[in-house]
């Protein structure tokens, strides 16, 4: 799965990348190296993903097997940095013959230009599909659509050269959204009706929303394709709630199924700075659903319904179940007592009396989240009124129309922290949105309102989690003995277009750091590779080296924006097959302070792991943090106590595991005086360098100095930094064989 990722939201400077991620089941997934940066065209705004199987493109050869024959298209943006000479958006291509772990941007970028924003100025996030027809001389051709204006038709024949079609349109008027998606789906079931669909994002303001359009896909004599609209609901969001944003389907399911992501955005929630109730995210993904296309009583529905993979997240035992009840409202509450943060109900009604039924969720001290059925008004909704410390924008109740179905009504909710999904009538009716509870709001209830509902079956299931799995570590998962291994993961994964505008909202910080007079300037990558550039304060103990000792074993990554961009991880996996990694990573973040500091999250890391990595201090300087001394007791106040603190939890909590700091990068870009290499306190990065390395030393724990002995240096700042501050994808993989070097003294990591 592809998707656009901000990897710098500092103001004015913010980057989109592509981010990339793979999974066997489309339930657990690991994430891998980003996949497009920034390059002369600007910013890679959204997009889609294909694979080209038949080498339609000639951008190919035996050597690559024909499922692994990736091409994918999107925006480059000029913004303030990129070329506009095209215009400010055009359509580019890149193509992978590594199973989609790195990509080569086609020489002739852009594939589609928008000279004079002859197409409009909105001209983004082109989809791609493939249209099988005979009379096409590969048996089909490629259809792209491109929206953020009116929605544009081309057809392109090898994926480089395009034709421009038609508009695509709703009677007269321009169907007009961004992150449009198009794809053929068979009306209730039959293969012998089908019809072509076309979704788009309408972003506006408190009325945002994912709409819908379906129509035939007509080919004329002269081969370009015209599409008339038959239906159209571009006013109701398709998911309940302008939540939810930018809907798009994966290329390749393997069961030929239609399957779906959407954004949870959530760009107006308030943040409350004087009590530190800080967002820390611009959006998640949905879970996966299959898309069905149902007509009835003269109207189409898109019925959206979860994906059959997500039953391996039900733990074994049921937290409660029953069946065949009737429950009214003087009787006493179902679920009392019981409590969850990360978990589903699935249950049946066969409605009586009542004028209404629910579930209360994420219940605490003055808080609770309500999920109610209004049987008198039809109406499915969500009560967000007391769900927490921040309401997210769309209303605090959210309703959306679900009518009965022979009497009965069904609803599966999946309460996922944060996250509530609820499903209706078998996804006739759906709600996805986010909530804010305080910690501890973990109860429960089932109620009725005035007179009675007979329950005809209900389960309720704790959840597993996606990142920290309990059941795959504790051996009843269908996964567990499998060992995650990167090249495996991409021959099987399914890979899914660019999934919209999801942007994780960090507070990265940008410096840059002055090599001390010490460093080794010149080090090459090989020589770094090879492990003879790179040394420890605090020698390795010899029984943890070498590629055979790390076989297998785990690994946990503490640290900031670098290593949330999850751009080192896999690859050093790779390159020491270990068995699995955990990242515990924010941007932004600190050693030092109470927000989600180092500290605080060193507390997290639960696992039993092997290896903990810490690589952090970068921040710490940005800020002008005090330093301290050496001899500064554990404490968040200063820099050196905030990394004897750290120090101090990780070897309590795992005196079995080999703890390993790293300390900063050399960068480009100034603190935040704007001062090259001087804070406010006007210290440079080295003094923090030394601090890592000097409290470290009373630990004897190793530390990897990336600031004296790295290949990433200020002189290799623009070849390996895209931002100055941030590692590109070269980047990335000197950090990896650089830490790979370093746990395998003498050994080879260059490719």
């Amino acid at each position: 799965m592809y998707y656009q990722y901000a990897a710098n939201l500092m103001p004015d400077q913010e980057t989109k990348v592509w981010a990339h991620a793979v999974s066997k089941d489309l339930v657990y997934w690991e994430e891998m190296p980003i996949a497009i940066y920034p390059d002369e065209w600007g910013e890679a705004y959204s997009g889609s993903a294909v694979i080209d199987y038949n080498n339609t493109s000639g951008l190919f050869d035996d050597s690559t097997p024909p499922e692994a024959r990736m091409v994918l298209f999107y925006t480059s943006y000029s913004g303030k940095l990129g070329d506009s000479s095209y215009g400010d958006q055009n359509q580019s291509m890149a193509y992978s013959k590594d199973n989609g772990v790195t990509w080569t941007k086609y020489e002739g970028n852009p594939v589609i230009k928008n000279e004079r924003n002859r197409y409009s100025g909105g001209f983004r996030d082109p989809k791609v599909i493939w249209y099988e027809d005979g009379s096409f001389e590969n048996g089909g051709i490629w259809l792209m659509v491109v929206g953020g204006g009116p929605a544009r038709l081309f057809t392109s024949p090898d994926l480089i050269n395009w034709t421009y079609n038609t508009t695509l349109k709703n009677g007269r008027a321009p169907i007009d959204a961004e992150c449009p998606d198009f794809f053929p789906l068979a009306v209730n079931g039959d293969e012998n009706n089908v019809k072509w669909v076309y979704m788009g994002a309408l972003y506006n303001d408190g009325n945002s929303r994912t709409i819908y359009a379906i129509g035939e896909l007509v080919k004329d004599a002269e081969g370009k394709f015209e599409f008339n609209c038959e239906y159209a609901q571009l006013e109701k969001p398709i998911n309940g709630c302008c939540a939810v944003y930018a809907q798009q389907t994966f290329f390749n399911d393997a069961k030929g199924r239609r399957i779906a992501v959407s954004w949870i955005r959530d760009w107006n929630t308030f943040n409350d700075y004087e009590t530190g109730n800080i967002k820390n995210w611009l959006g998640t993904h949905t879970l996966p659903v299959e898309l069905k296309l149902i007509y009835d009583d003269g109207e189409y529905k898109i019925m959206q319904i979860p994906v059959e993979e997500l039953n391996k997240l039900r733990y074994p035992d049921a937290m409660f179940q029953t069946k065949d009840i009737k429950v009214s409202d003087s009787d006493s509450d179902l679920l009392a007592g019981m409590e969850g943060e990360l978990f589903e109900i699935e249950a049946t009604f066969t409605l009586g009396s009542a004028a209404g039924f629910g579930f209360r969720v994420r219940t605490g001290t003055d808080e609770e989240t309500v999920i109610h059925y209004n049987v008198t008004d039809k109406k499915l909704l969500l009560d967000r009124t007391q769900s927490g410390i921040a309401i997210s924008e769309g209303g605090e109740i959210i309703s959306v129309d679900m009518k009965p179905c022979d009497g009965k009504v069904t609803l599966r909710i999946f309460v996922d922290t944060s996250i509530i999904d609820i499903y209706g009538n078998n996804g006739d009716a759906v709600i996805n949105t986010q909530i804010y509870p305080s910690d501890g709001s973990n109860g429960m209830a089932f109620y009725v309102q005035n007179g009675d509902v007979t329950v005809d079956s209900m389960t309720v299931y704790k959840l597993d989690s996606i990142h920290f799995s309990g059941l795959k570590q504790g051996g009843n998962h269908p996964q567990d003995g499998t060992k995650s291994n990167i090249n495996s993961i991409l021959t099987v994964v399914i890979i899914v277009l660019a999934v919209c505008v999801l942007a994780f909202l960090a507070g990265m910080i940008v410096m840059r750091a002055r090599r001390s007079s010490g460093s080794s300037a010149n080090t090459s990558i090989d020589e770094a590779a090879s492990g003879s550039a790179l040394s420890a304060i605090v020698p390795l103990p010899e029984s943890k080296q070498g590629k055979s000792y790390w076989e297998g074993k785990r690994i946990a990554f503490l640290g900031d924006s670098i290593t949330e961009m999850n751009g080192y991880q896999s690859l050093v996996r790779r390159y020491l097959n270990t068995s699995r990694g955990y990242t515990y990573a924010v941007g932004g973040t600190q050693l030092t302070g109470l927000d989600r500091s180092f500290t605080q999250r060193a507390e997290d890391i639960k696992e039993d792991v092997d290896l903990i990595f810490v690589f952090g201090g970068t921040n710490d300087f940005h800020v002008g943090a005090p330093i301290g001394s050496v001899d500064d007791e554990a404490s968040t106040e200063t820099f050196c106590g905030s990394v004897r603190k750290v120090c101090e939890i990780l070897t309590a909590q795992h005196p079995d595991s080999l703890i390993v700091f790293a300390t900063p990068l050399q960068r480009t870009n100034p603190p935040g005086t704007g001062v090259h290499d001087k804070n406010a306190l006007g210290l440079g990065l080295a003094a923090y360098v030394q601090a890592i390395i000097d409290v470290c030393a009373d630990f004897q724990i190793p530390v990897l100095d990336f600031y004296n002995t790295s290949a990433i240096t200020e002189k290799t700042a623009d070849q390996y930094l895209f931002d100055g501050l941030h590692p590109n994808q070269d980047g990335f993989q000197v950090i990896a064989r650089e830490l790979a070097a370093f746990l395998c003294p003498g050994e080879d990591f260059s490719e």
